[in-house]
């Protein structure tokens, strides 16, 4: 069984009731942690940390994504009226068999792109973070030590982005050099009934290729099977290179190890057949990516972090 897909943890936000000043689970993402970088697109930030948490803007604030949860709803309605300080964000560490291992409390602050569905986010505490996550990994992953070691070892730069890694905690790497019909692994969450009694959130990966790149800002990325909730705000990474005669399924999913081209946004819903009568052509080329994963491109994602 492959235990690395448990080194990409989960965002959970949640609101503040009214009535009582309880909190309550809105929703889950995926999440990741990436090294920190000097940025621009989150402005001054006292106290520079170590880490970027990175993760889909619509889980973290939702009430920014009416298209997501329409106002005239009135299940959404009451999101309306929630405000940031409202909102609570926690970075979450899963085991395979859907335990919750530990979890870290996220600064309140959230950056959010001011167009693209993902988000920034920092710990709290990063050195109570890095403790309880690191004796969780080392307790549950067999070779989290060795690839502790390995990946605190790395030196990486692309396209004049460097980065050394600070980290006891696995972090991942962006990288912008991919083509399209490169093999990948989309790395994430599948969520179960979220806020329910019976929720049951579980790692997962899902093994696709690069089907499309559309624009400066999307990928298009075609899965062997539909990705499902839980799955948004995860990394994709291109597939590390095997000898395929001799390789195992453990080596061909050691992600980890590889670099990430984007984080996932969403699945393309079907097309509506309307857009046929008004534009044939643009509906035969949507219909063809129903069903892939719509990714957010690493430029995009190191745009926002350029440093200053």
């Amino acid at each position: 069984m492959n235990k690395k897909k448990w080194l990409i943890g989960c965002m959970s936000s949640w609101f503040m009731n009214p009535m009582d000043g309880s909190w309550n689970v809105l929703s889950r993402a995926t999440a990741f942690v990436s090294p920190w970088r000097n940025s621009k697109g989150l402005g001054n930030l006292k106290g520079a940390p170590k880490y970027h948490v990175i993760s889909s803007a619509h889980v973290a604030h939702p009430f920014k994504f009416p298209k997501y949860y329409p106002p005239s709803d009135p299940k959404y309605e009451w999101l309306q009226q929630l405000k940031d300080e409202d909102v609570l964000c926690k970075y979450e560490v899963y085991s395979q068999s859907g335990d919750l291992g530990c979890e870290s409390l996220l600064r309140t602050k959230v950056f959010c792109h001011p167009t693209l569905d993902f988000a920034v986010l920092h710990f709290e505490n990063e050195t109570e973070a890095e403790q309880e996550i690191t004796e969780f990994y080392t307790d549950n992953v067999p070779d989290f030590v060795n690839y502790k070691q390995k990946n605190n070892n790395i030196q990486f730069s692309s396209n004049n982005h460097s980065y050394e890694s600070p980290s006891p905690l696995p972090v991942v790497y962006f990288t912008e050099n991919f083509n399209e019909e490169d093999n990948v692994i989309c790395t994430g969450h599948n969520v179960h009934n979220c806020g329910l009694d019976d929720e049951l959130t579980t790692p997962h990966t899902e093994k696709g290729f690069v089907h499309l790149i559309n624009s400066p800002n999307r990928i298009f990325v075609s899965t062997d099977n539909k990705l499902q909730m839980g799955m948004c705000g995860g990394p994709v990474f291109l597939q590390p290179k095997t000898n395929s005669a001799t390789s195992t399924e453990e080596e061909e999913e050691n992600f980890m190890d590889s670099s990430c081209l984007g984080l996932v946004e969403g699945v393309v819903n079907p097309i509506s057949p309307s857009l046929k009568e008004t534009s044939l052509e643009q509906y035969m080329r949507l219909s063809k990516l129903v069903g892939d994963a719509a990714i957010i491109p690493s430029s995009e994602v190191l745009r926002f972090l350029q440093p200053k």
